[in-house]
């Protein structure tokens, strides 16, 4: 029993180390797409390494009536991902990988599922030291390389129309949010060890000050809301009135807070920002995207290619700030993968929720480790409804959601015997998650050599490969119109036509494709003509078209 009990510990410090990796790879030297690439590769790698792991255990399941339901939500997901792909007119290779820069497709919420699956049947409730130590780990490396930046140390040259502290998850929001999610297992690292807390002020700090460089609001909010949580639940063990009556204090400030942020009230001048208004823009795209499309969505991670067309009139003469997201989870869900997609993902996450709470009605004391890990589940989850998905964030997401859901229903130790029953068959199965493995890097291998393809071609400047590595599989819209544009902006105007043509074919709604055509004097007119009346389809309220002479 302590051989197969030791094999269940190694599978779940397998994932947290993906985990660890996902969120700290790049590969600038490589790619183009170097901050997603190898995060989705390695996610990817570990889901597929993850199935015959999870059929071993498959008793563990069959035994339970609320993990059954856990993975009748979880194939319903899949179920509909695949739906998705077949219903929609979205280019599948966008659907399945993900469009450049997100890589929110199929691959990686399939294998966001396994992650959680893979999870949950290795959780018990002393887990959560592990898994809130890794997500330290990984934030800490990464906030450092934000450090670095700021001080101008960094060895790579990005491009980022941001304020160039991008980490390794590639945005000030994104690291500024992952900070949050990682404050409180940094303040709970050493409790009961006061020899080296010396080591909890370092890291302390170096959060905090990366947390100042980002000037990211939606970071000090998600710390806020996070602490206050774990405060609140501290209270909760020690006197339940006291308990009510901050919880009333939290959310009276909570909602002056949200009013703050809508530019009412006397946190407006620190509050409001004019994102506010952007978000509010991109969701009633979004919400005209759903009611346009209710059942299938407009095809996963496709939003992009229809934001311009559902865009009305008050949002075109607004910020108008083009989006490939509607910087909403169960908006983004629901108008690209349908209204079913997006309820059961709430449903999943209300299943993680009653899971916390059927631990917390057991739990005799505070446990600190596994609040703050719950006050990071709950940071992550603010910042979903007003920010696009991150997969290096998404990944913890999961796993978090696994851990809550497997914790409550080990705590009398009943899926730990179910285990021990079926790691008698680790070693048939072993060979068969390495082939999976194998299979994995197969598939995800076009992915990153079409991508290497476009940065070395970018690299040396060299026209005939840039063409090449635009069409070759996966294709890509983005990399499409990078590589179009290049092409263009260098006089090589007959390839730049070329490459815009097959951009077109390959995916009928990109606008910068079509622009780029009606742009080309080598093109003839008549297909200008109609390149001009394609963008006007795709983007009705568009106001530089006539601009451009043919």
């Amino acid at each position: 029993m302590v051989r197969n009990l030791n094999s269940s510990n190694g599978t779940l410090r397998n994932i947290v180390i993906a985990a660890i990796a996902v969120t700290l790879s790049l590969s600038p030297w490589l790619n183009s797409d170097s901050l997603i690439i190898p995060k989705g590769t390695i996610l990817f790698c570990l889901g597929l390494f993850l199935i015959p792991i999870l059929i071993r255990h498959k008793s563990v399941f069959k035994s339970n009536r609320s993990l059954q339901l856990l993975l009748v939500l979880s194939l319903f997901f899949l179920l509909q991902m695949v739906l998705v792909i077949f219903a929609s007119k979205a280019p599948i290779e966008q659907e399945f990988f993900g469009r450049t820069g997100r890589a929110l497709g199929f691959a990686t919420y399939f294998s966001l599922i396994l992650v959680m699956l893979g999870t949950v049947i290795h959780s018990t409730l002393d887990k959560s030291i592990l898994i809130n130590n890794s997500m330290l780990l990984a934030c800490v490396i990464s906030s450092g390389y934000c450090i670095l930046q700021f001080f101008g140390y960094d060895i790579f040259k990005w491009v980022s129309l941001t304020n160039g502290i991008i980490g390794t998850l590639g945005n000030p929001n994104f690291q500024s949010s992952f900070i949050a999610m990682a404050l409180l297992p940094a303040l709970v690292l050493r409790v009961g060890n006061k020899r080296k807390i010396s080591i909890n002020i370092l890291i302390l700090a170096v959060l905090l000050y990366t947390l100042f460089i980002c000037e990211s609001t939606q970071g000090y909010i998600a710390c806020i809301v996070s602490v206050g949580i774990f405060i609140s639940f501290y209270i909760w063990f020690q006197n339940k009135r006291l308990f009510v009556v901050y919880n009333l204090i939290f959310l009276c400030s909570g909602i002056i807070a949200l009013f703050g942020m809508l530019n009412k009230g006397p946190l407006s001048t620190y509050l409001y920002k004019p994102s506010v208004q952007s978000r509010g823009e991109m969701w009633r795209t979004a919400f005209s995207t759903i009611m346009d499309n209710p059942w299938f969505g407009v095809g996963l991670d496709s939003f992009g290619d229809f934001s311009l067309f559902y865009r009305d009139l008050s949002t075109a003469n607004g910020i108008n700030e083009f989006t490939d997201n509607t910087h909403n989870f169960f908006l983004q869900f629901a108008a690209t993968g349908g209204l079913i997609l997006s309820l059961i993902y709430a449903s999943i996450l209300i299943f993680s929720f009653y899971s916390f709470l059927i631990v917390l009605k057991r739990m005799q004391k505070f446990d600190p480790n596994f609040f703050a890990l719950f006050g990071s589940w709950v940071s992550f989850q603010l910042q979903s409804f007003i920010s696009p998905a991150n997969i290096s964030m998404l990944v913890w997401n999961f796993i978090i959601c696994g851990f809550l859901i497997g914790a409550s229903k080990n705590l009398d130790g009943e899926l730990n015997t179910l285990i021990g029953n079926s790691g008698k068959k680790q070693d048939l199965t072993r060979p068969f998650s390495y082939l999976l493995l194998i299979f994995a890097l197969v598939i995800m291998y076009p992915w990153f050599n079409s991508d290497r393809l476009a940065w070395k071609a970018n690299e040396t400047g060299d026209g005939l490969l840039a063409v090449r590595a635009a069409k070759m599989y996966p294709e890509s819209s983005i990399r499409y119109s990078r590589i179009t544009l290049a092409l263009y902006n260098s006089g090589l105007l007959e390839q730049s036509l070329d490459v815009a043509r097959s951009a077109v074919e390959f995916n009928p709604r990109s606008v910068q494709g079509w622009f780029l055509i009606l742009a080309n004097s080598k093109a003839p007119l008549e297909e200008r003509l109609n390149a001009r009346n394609q963008i006007l389809s795709l983007d009705p309220f568009n106001k530089e078209i006539n601009d451009i002479k043919l």
